[in-house]
């Protein structure tokens, strides 16, 4: 028997739903867990979101400059916290070596006549967890160009690693991997992380003095030493001094958009966007603001949630700039003020200036106003709605209190980052419904690895059941979901019968097509055929049911004898069909005509016409045979009409 294969409903497997692009590293829960409580530089501020809203709460930890804690990202727990000098556990208590970090360090302090704050750096604190050592984590700590202190002139970078499974799960510096020097060059005071697409992180940092950012590549096999240089090659104009020359000079901060996309990067002089890749670690494309650039800037920026806002402050007022469009006129143009501190008697400061540190936490900025010693602020503020435009982002004046005794100075913090899970992208289901007896499934794209639901890892799959069937594959970033839903429906499966010439199916079907030699007998498309006399040879009828067309297997008629010469049975036909009245009968002469019931019984008879009237004829379905002189040449099959 010969199968035909009906496939209905194909859906073709391309555009893929993935979830890869604007993806929100700090919405993710891991984050948000992971985040949950904050050491502040200062003395010993601290904040507690675990309940959801902050709590202040009090910690160990002094330090004019860096400071970063990490939770545990799935129970919220505090892990520890750490200025870049020393390392303290969840309960407040130093760990056993974490003393003597290397980095963003005070230990000079004393041989300077310089304040602490020159001997630290604005974000030297940064935390990542070794990716492929669960429970370990990255202590990143920097030291930037600002510094005198002799061994750090130059700025550097150090990372150390903490083991939360040693001191009874407290944790401790892992011996071996404490103050590991990642880089010795002229680096400025600004350091952060950011996930990268495919389960990896980047650790941004910069060369002072040039036009050079470094990313540090951290992935399951380790940190690469060796960075990714992004010379972002711009000629903006600064009134101010060589651009570069600016950045990291004392005050430096950068920050992230939550979609990875751009960097914001603020220093005391001059403010920049850039746009980043988080597939390569590349800085590209600078914007200069110089609405917020001067000497007045030196405050730690922070993005929207959508991406669509930035936020800086300049002396005492915070700006919200819409980057929706990245192009320098539009951000310039769209500068406006949406607050002005009225926490801090002016007088009474340092400068005379305030200045803002801004942290993004569950769709909420959370902004610190400083001075240089930063003694009279006891209260954090907030923009509770960052997305919206202008006055409606809700900036709310001293939203959170400080804990009694604690001070903040220079910051909220560095956030702990946790890498984004490779994508996982799933394609539409395809609906098959087949007529055949198996059907051989192939994703719409092959990649390196595949994986059926029933464990199979070949390309394709070959099913002969009805059910819903899934395959995952993955590259080196992501996976790959393709579902199918397959659907077997039975096939005609035709088997002639015969009685004398009289060609019929076992079973009824839908529609009938017989074939004579393997080609189409015209108009024979009724449930039976009549072999003609000369009619031997192979026959076949092609039928379908509801869903499906099948083919049946070969008949052969021996007993008709050979086909005459001019066997006219071709050109004869009838019109029209069905008739209520007159039925004519097209061909080149007149002929002689036997009307039949289905039941084979004879109801009239005609000879030397070419039409014939059915008006005595009840309405039903009759057999016209057809004679010349003396050979029946036709049978037609019509119907009759009311």
């Amino acid at each position: 028997m010969q199968v035909k294969y009906l496939l209905i409903g194909l859906i073709l497997l391309s555009g893929f739903l993935g979830y890869g692009q604007n993806r929100s590293y700090n919405q993710r829960r891991e984050f948000l867990k992971g985040n949950s409580h904050w050491a502040m530089p200062g003395d010993n501020a601290g904040l507690d979101f675990s309940t959801g809203s902050p709590v202040a709460v009090r910690t160990s930890m002094v330090g004019w400059e860096g400071g970063a804690a990490v939770s545990d990202p799935v129970t919220g727990k505090l892990l520890f916290y750490s200025n870049g000098e020393e390392c303290w556990n969840v309960n407040g208590a130093r760990m056993l070596h974490g003393d003597s970090l290397l980095g963003n360090s005070r230990y000079s302090a004393l041989q300077s006549s310089l304040p602490i704050s020159f001997l630290t750096t604005m974000q030297g604190v940064c935390i990542i967890p070794v990716l492929a050592e669960p429970g370990k984590y990255y202590l990143f700590s920097l030291v930037g160009k600002s510094s005198p202190v002799a061994d750090y002139s130059r700025g550097a970078l150090f990372y150390s690693v903490v083991d939360m499974k040693l001191n009874n799960g407290l944790g401790d510096i892992e011996r071996g991997r404490k103050n590991i020097p990642l880089c010795r060059d002229t680096l400025s005071e600004m350091m952060i992380a950011i996930p990268g697409d495919c389960g990896d992180i980047w650790l941004l940092v910069h060369r002072y003095g040039k036009e050079d950012f470094l990313t540090y590549h951290i992935t399951k096999d380790g940190i690469d030493s060796t960075p990714v240089i992004s010379n972002i090659e711009t000629s903006l104009p600064s009134a101010y001094g060589p651009l570069f020359n600016l950045m990291g000079y004392f005050q430096a901060y950068a920050a992230k958009s939550p979609d990875r996309k751009k960097v914001a990067i603020a220093t005391v002089m001059l403010f920049l966007i850039c746009e980043f890749d988080p597939q390569t670690g590349k800085v590209a494309n600078p914007i200069e603001v110089p609405a917020l650039s001067g000497p007045t800037l030196g405050s730690e920026p922070c993005f929207s949630p959508d991406n669509s806002k930035l936020y800086i402050s300049n002396a005492d007022s915070i700006f919200q700039l819409n980057i929706g469009v990245y192009d320098s006129l539009s951000i310039n143009r769209s500068v406006k003020g949406v607050a002005v501190n009225t926490s801090i008697d002016s007088s009474s400061l340092k400068f005379g200036r305030s200045y803002a540190n801004m942290r993004l936490y569950n769709d909420s900025v959370y902004v610190w106003f400083y001075d240089q010693y930063s003694r009279y602020n006891r209260y954090i503020s907030r923009i509770n709605r960052p997305n919206l435009d202008g006055d409606a982002c809700g900036f709310e004046q001293r939203a959170v209190p400080i804990h009694e005794g604690t001070t903040i100075v220079f910051g909220l913090g560095n956030e702990a980052v946790f890498p984004l899970p490779p994508d996982t992208s799933y394609s539409p289901p395809t609906d098959i419904a087949t007529c055949g007896q198996e059907v051989l499934l192939t994703p719409g794209t092959l990649y390196e690895n595949t994986r059926w639901n029933d464990g199979s890892t070949e390309k394709s799959l070959n099913v002969h059941s009805d059910g819903v069937y899934w395959v995952i594959q993955n590259d080196a970033c992501a996976a790959y979901v393709d579902t199918f839903n397959v659907t077997f429906w039975d096939a005609p499966d035709p088997v002639i019968n015969v009685q004398e010439r009289r060609l019929g199916t076992t079973r009824n079907y839908l529609t009938y097509q017989w074939m004579w030699n393997g080609t189409l007998i015209p108009n024979a498309t009724d449930s039976v055929y009549i072999v003609q006399d000369g009619g031997n040879g192979d026959y076949q009828v092609i039928v379908s049911n509801e869903h499906c067309t099948d083919t049946s297997g070969i008949y052969v008629v021996t007993n008709a004898g050979e086909p005459t010469a001019g066997f006219p049975a071709d050109d004869v036909h009838i019109f029209p069909n069905p008739s209520k009245d007159i039925v004519s009968i097209l061909y080149t002469g007149k002929v002689n005509i036997l009307i039949a019931s289905l039941e084979g019984k004879v109801l009239k008879k005609e000879n030397g016409i070419n039409q014939f009237s059915v008006k005595d004829l009840t309405a039903g379905i009759y057999f016209l045979h057809v004679y010349d002189r003396k050979d029946r040449i036709k049978v037609i099959k019509f119907t009759k009409t009311e």
